[in-house]
């Protein structure tokens, strides 16, 4: 056995639905990241800043609410498998190397966004969380840490700052799919 394919084992041996639950916390935490960057770098736009700061705290309230389903045990059985953590963990390496650019344009920006909400993240959230419908004050709680529409309010700014049809057209398409 290869040193890679012994560490896989033991890791495959230590997954618990505890560390699935901390794994996505972790990338709530990264997407938190990657909007708190771009609101750094686009700082001398009070406005747009503010627009990355608003989608930086959402991710946060996501990551906030795996943790506490997870250090309560609130799992769901269907938990993601190791093949799609990797992809996810790749998706994020390749998002925040392209956060990092310095002349990092608003088109590029928003189309950092669309490649992070379109990514399976989002959707693997929703599963993860939906122990929790069935307390109401649980419920009331992830409904709370969900802005109304978190894709629609992305779609809206980048139409306000002008971002290509390209982007916009893909934007509009995941509204349809996220309400």
């Amino acid at each position: 056995m290869v040193i890679s394919e012994k560490i896989a084992e033991r890791i495959r041996q230590r997954r618990t639905p505890k560390s699935v639950y901390d794994k996505f916390v972790e990338f709530e935490d990264r997407a938190a990241s990657v909007y708190l960057h771009l609101a750094a770098h686009f700082s001398k736009n009070p406005e747009l800043s503010s627009l990355w700061l608003e989608m930086g705290m959402q991710e946060k309230q996501h990551a906030g609410f795996l943790q506490f389903c997870g250090d309560e045990q609130l799992f769901t059985e269907n938990l993601p498998d190791e093949a799609v953590i990797r992809r996810l963990e790749e998706v994020y390496r390749e998002i925040e190397k392209r956060v990092a650019d310095p002349e990092l344009q608003i088109n590029d920006a928003f189309q950092i966004a669309l490649d992070l909400e379109t990514s399976e993240v989002n959707e693997i959230y929703c599963q993860l969380t939906a122990t929790t419908h069935n307390a109401p004050y649980l419920w009331r709680k992830k409904v709370a840490s969900l802005s109304p529409s978190h894709v629609g309010f992305l779609a809206a700014a980048a139409r306000k700052f002008g971002v290509s049809e390209d982007v916009l057209g893909r934007l509009d398409l995941l509204c349809e799919k996220c309400p």
